[in-house]
C-alpha cells in the first residue's frame, strides 16, 4: 500500500512540475532590444536591400480569449514601427502585407500575460 501511495505522489509531483514549467516560457527572441514603448520592445537589423524589425509585445489580460486581438495589435504595431523607421531614413518601402509578418504567441498563466514575438522583413523600393 505504501509503495502505491509513494508512486501516486511521484506521478502527481512529476505532472505538476511539467505543467508549471510549460506555463512560464520565456520570450523566444533574445536579441538586445534597444528601443521600447509601453508594452513592446523592438530591434532593427539592416541588410543589403532593406531591414528587419524584430519585436516582443506583451499584454496582461485576464481573459485569454482575446489572443486574436493581441496578435492583430502586435502586427499593426510592427507595421507602424517599420513605416516610421523608413520615413526617418527618408526611404520608400514596398507595401507591407500581413503575410510578410512571422510571429508566434506564448501565454504565462501565472501573471496572466500574453507574449507575441515576431519579425518583419522590409524591402526598399528600387529606383
Amino acid at each position: 500500500m505504501k509503495a502505491i501511495r509513494y508512486m501516486m505522489l511521484f506521478v502527481v509531483a512529476f505532472a505538476v512540475t511539467g505543467i508549471l514549467s510549460g506555463c512560464v516560457t520565456p520570450p523566444r527572441f533574445q536579441e538586445k532590444y534597444g528601443k521600447s514603448g509601453r508594452n513592446y520592445t523592438y530591434h532593427i537589423v539592416d541588410n543589403a536591400n532593406g531591414f528587419t524589425v524584430f519585436m516582443n509585445y506583451n499584454v496582461q489580460e485576464l481573459n485569454p480569449d482575446n489572443s486574436c486581438l493581441v496578435a492583430e495589435t502586435a502586427r499593426q504595431k510592427l507595421i507602424m514601427i517599420a513605416e516610421a523607421v523608413a520615413k526617418g531614413r527618408k526611404k520608400k518601402i514596398e507595401p507591407i502585407t500581413h503575410d510578410m509578418i512571422t510571429g508566434e504567441m506564448d501565454r504565462n498563466t501565472f501573471n496572466q500575460t500574453t507574449y507575441w514575438h515576431g519579425n518583419l522583413k522590409v524591402k526598399y523600393v528600387k529606383k
